[in-house]
């Protein structure tokens, strides 16, 4: 058996343990210098939020108790890769950070706008709708989790299927406390783009709802569009 920790002196140290002892955020994912029964070292992996850093501590101890060398582990890690449309990042450096992520509902949105909060070092901002034909009791809690957790944030479309867009926008207005200051925009690519044009270096961009998806449903239509493909081309363009 073995235990592990995101915190230093939890693991119990009757038996083997894997531990955390300092941990750093940053644009790209995280550092965590590691104390264990195999040794010490600096894990670094390009995943985002605490989450991913339990996820990573838990697969590192089950691989070190199969009998895997810890140097060779720590020298893995930094090629790990989100998988598609999970937190997966775009830009940053020099530009914006943009993460797209599948979030659509309201604990998928607020874990991943606390998720970012930690690697931002600038505004965080956040584009968010919701799907049309679906539960309208979650258009409210949505809006109001990206207001109280975003520094500004865009309301825009997420398969509206046969509903009117404008009406889906206004049950999201409902949850806001201050809704004359929530930017709307339909168009997810002009709001990736509004979003683009108002933010700089150290600011990160959290695009919520489609992720991995490559379609947007309009009426009965299932029109062509991928959330990942328009940020990699605006970042092309120097949008």
């Amino acid at each position: 058996a073995v235990t592990y920790s995101l915190e230093p002196g939890v693991a119990p140290r009757g038996g083997r343990f894997v531990e955390v002892t300092g941990l750093t955020f940053h644009d790209r994912g995280f550092s965590a210098e590691i104390d264990s029964s195999w040794g010490t070292g600096e894990l670094r992996v390009p995943l985002l939020g605490r989450f991913n850093v339990a996820n990573t501590l838990a697969a590192l101890a089950c691989l070190l108790v199969l009998g895997y060398d810890l140097k060779a582990l720590l020298a893995t890690a930094p090629q790990l890769q989100p998988v598609t449309g999970r937190m997966e990042c775009f830009g940053g450096g020099d530009k914006p950070l943009l993460v797209v992520d599948y979030a659509h509902t309201p604990d998928g949105l607020e874990q991943a706008l606390l998720a970012a909060r930690q690697h931002c070092r600038g505004r965080l901002w956040c584009l968010v709708g919701c799907g049309g034909d679906r539960d309208r009791g979650k258009r409210p809690m949505m809006a109001a989790i990206a207001e109280r957790l975003a520094d500004r944030f865009i309301l825009t479309d997420d398969n509206p299927r046969t509903e009117a867009p404008e009406q889906i926008v206004a049950d999201m207005l409902a949850g806001l406390a201050a809704p004359r200051l929530a930017l709307i925009e339909h168009q997810r690519e002009a709001a990736i783009r509004r979003a683009l044009s108002e933010t700089q270096a150290g600011d990160l961009i959290l695009i919520a709802g489609k992720g991995h998806e490559e379609y947007q449903i309009v009426g009965k239509q299932k029109l062509m569009y991928s959330d990942r493909d328009t940020v990699v081309r605006l970042l092309e363009a120097g949008a």
